[in-house]
């Protein structure tokens, strides 16, 4: 669970009010609210308050087993991407919800339930900062925040020349076959939890996928010049790296940035569909609200 699970969950165990567990901590109930709604998270100076007036201890709090082995940290671990997701969808629209005027439309997504029936039917929630720096899109599955994006200059980053070599190598179609055989190879056989993951550590490795051209060309059935080209895109994209050992050079597939490559892919697969074409409330400066 999470940190504002086990808020809600103990809390209620202990028989408290929101507010009686704000007054405990020195916090208003509405702060409460936001935790175990997870729009917010409490202040870390302030969780050894929260869990004594819960009665419990800070491992209890952080959901960590108390056998030591860690299964409910293993299970949260797993679980991270998808509560991430769940907080910046709160945390967003509580922003566009408490902190603008004109609030008709998301008000009757609030009331009536119907935000989550909205995003999950192909719309994002989208703000955009128009008097400063920042805009984030979040959909059913796809949070894309660009924290330090300059909203009225942002065309520029289409005049990069870096952007363009860039997206001109991931347009190939060996390298995208090439990457994603490599890909599949990397993470065959990695086990869906963290009970198995000892094993699978003892024979391979975490990060790093050694590979050569000739096992690609025969796996993807194209010829090894090809390949070469496919295989030198991606070294020059850091998703891939020479290493030079006895006068031979052999290839590594790096997993955590070709993990990075493919959540990129999967926001330009979203925007392809049209998946983020819809923002239902966009933060337009200080305190206002357009609806789409």
């Amino acid at each position: 669970m999470m940190i504002s699970e086990n808020i809600a969950k103990y809390r209620k165990q202990r028989g408290l009010t929101q507010e009686q567990l704000g007054e405990l901590v020195g916090v208003s109930n509405q702060s409460v609210s936001k935790w175990e709604s997870a729009v917010s998270l409490p202040d870390v100076m302030l969780l050894p308050d929260i869990a004594r007036a819960l009665g419990i201890t800070l491992d209890e709090l952080y959901g960590i087993a108390e056998n030591g082995k860690g299964g409910d940290l293993n299970a949260r671990c797993n679980k991270f991407a998808v509560e991430m997701q769940k907080t910046i969808r709160n945390r967003l629209f509580y922003e566009l919800f408490e902190n603008t005027q004109s609030l008709r439309y998301m008000v009757r997504f609030e009331r009536d339930g119907e935000m989550n029936a909205h995003i999950n039917s192909g719309y994002s929630i989208g703000a955009i900062s128009y008097t400063g720096n920042g805009a984030a899109f979040i959909s059913e599955d796809l949070s894309v925040v660009a924290s330090a994006l300059d909203i009225k200059n942002g065309g520029r980053v289409f005049e990069s020349p870096e952007t363009a070599a860039a997206l001109r190598k991931l347009c190939s179609a060996d390298v995208r076959k090439v990457f994603a055989y490599l890909y599949e190879k990397a993470f065959e056989g990695m086990p869906d939890d963290f009970g198995s993951l000892e094993n699978f550590m003892s024979e391979h490795d975490l990060f790093d996928h050694p590979f050569t051209v000739r096992e690609v060309s025969e796996g993807c059935k194209t010829d090894a010049e090809a390949v070469y080209e496919a295989v030198d895109a991606l070294v020059s994209l850091r998703i891939a790296e020479e290493v030079y050992e006895g006068g031979r050079v052999s290839y590594i597939f790096m997993k955590t940035r070709a993990v990075e490559a493919a959540a990129v892919f999967e926001a330009l697969a979203a925007f392809a569909r049209g998946g983020m074409q819809f923002g239902c409330g966009y933060v337009v400066g200080h305190g206002t609200l357009s609806s789409h």
